[in-house]
């Protein structure tokens, strides 16, 4: 898709960094069984209760609202010249099963599974 020169700069991306330094900052996090988010300390941070038994199902999910870091994860990635995607994080305790990373609109998602994180 072409845009032209206004439009262009109407719907540009800009390479952002979210340190989460002052709390959510537009950013939410859901888990499906227990567990829970916190949003502090310069981390988005995901504790499940430990448990001698792993509960395979326990999910959490840490997605953006529109308003998330300012609306700075808004805008065309590919027109701006934007090609990589980075995140950091940090397994206190147990290593996950998995880290999904997924992004997209109404009508397109990239979804990216990292199994056998170590």
């Amino acid at each position: 898709m072409s845009w032209c020169g206004f439009l262009f700069a109407a719907h540009a991306a800009s390479p952002v960094f979210e340190s989460f330094t002052s709390g959510a900052n537009g950013w939410q996090g859901s888990v499906t069984l227990t567990g829970g988010w916190s949003f502090d300390g310069g981390a988005a941070q995901l504790s499940f209760p430990t448990s001698s038994i792993p509960l395979p199902a326990e999910q959490g999910t840490i997605s953006n609202t529109a308003y998330a870091s300012s609306g700075s994860f808004t805008g065309n990635f590919t027109a701006a010249g934007i090609e990589s995607i980075g995140f950091y994080y940090y397994a206190e305790n147990i290593e996950p099963s998995d880290v999904v990373l997924s992004f997209g609109n109404q009508t397109a998602r990239f979804q990216r599974n990292f199994q056998g994180i170590s």
